[in-house]
This record gives C-alpha cells, structure tokens and sequence, in this order.
C-alpha cells in the first residue's frame, strides 16, 4: 500500500514467468504531485504443478489374456511446461536425466541399462503386463 498524504493507494501487483528460477521485476511509478516511487519485486518460481485426476487406476477383474482400455487424465496446472513420464514406482533408477526408449536401447544392444527403458510393458507382482500408448509427453500450459 502507498500513503499519500490525505489518501491510500492500493496497488496490485502480478508477476508471471514461462519458465522456473528467480525473476526480479523493477517498478517505477510517478505521482503527479508527489515524488516518484521506485520498488523491487522477487519471485522464486516453482512448478511445475501436474494434477492427476486418477491417481489410482483399478483394473477389477480382467480376463486372463484379455485387453482392457482405461484413461488417466493429466493437466498442467501451471504456466510453465511440464515433462510427464509414466514409470513402474518399484524402478527407482529410472529419470528423465537417464530414460532412454526401447528402440535406442535395442540399437545399442546394452542389457544393463534395462531398467532405464521407459517405454517397456510395466509388470505387475503377479506377472500380468501393462502397455501404455505413451509413456511420456510434455504438456503445454495449462493443458489436460
């Protein structure tokens, strides 16, 4: 809030940023009969933010050598792109710095860095398997 002498001012002030990190923003503001008015705005932007609508997705009773379909919906609640990539949570070693796709792991012929494919059929503990028609995607803003 700027005081004036016999009145108040409130002054809103919004800061937006496409991407993460600190962002300084200076403002400088001149007042017809008074001094002019300078201040300083710091913001650490985080995020992105990434709802998703289903977190627990329940297969109930599936026939044994059936396919079944089920959509999980994702939205990108902020104004920063967000990277998605769907993982088993038992593959603790695998991340976006090291994900590498089935087919470029087939090229290179390496067995090691098996559990960095993120494109293979994730496997329950009774030994069904799960594929997924995209294991990753990057949402834009604000997207689903």
């Amino acid at each position: 809030m700027i005081e004036a002498s016999e009145e108040a001012i409130d002054l809103n002030v919004v800061v937006r940023s496409a991407s993460r990190g600190e962002c300084m923003a200076y403002f400088y503001i001149e007042i017809e009969d008074g001094p002019p008015i300078s201040f300083q705005v710091v913001c650490n932007f985080m995020g992105p933010l990434v709802l998703c609508h289903q977190p627990v997705v329940d297969y109930g009773l599936v026939k044994v050598n059936s396919q079944q379909d089920f959509e999980i919906e994702i939205e990108n609640t902020s104004p920063i792109t967000a990277e998605v990539l769907i993982k088993n949570s038992m593959n603790h070693k695998l991340s976006f710095t090291n994900m590498i796709s089935g087919e470029h792991s087939r090229m290179q012929n390496t067995r090691s860095t098996a559990s960095l494919v993120y494109d293979k059929p994730l496997k329950t503990l009774k030994g069904n398997h799960i594929t997924m028609d995209r294991y990753t995607m990057i949402l834009k803003p604000f997207e689903r």
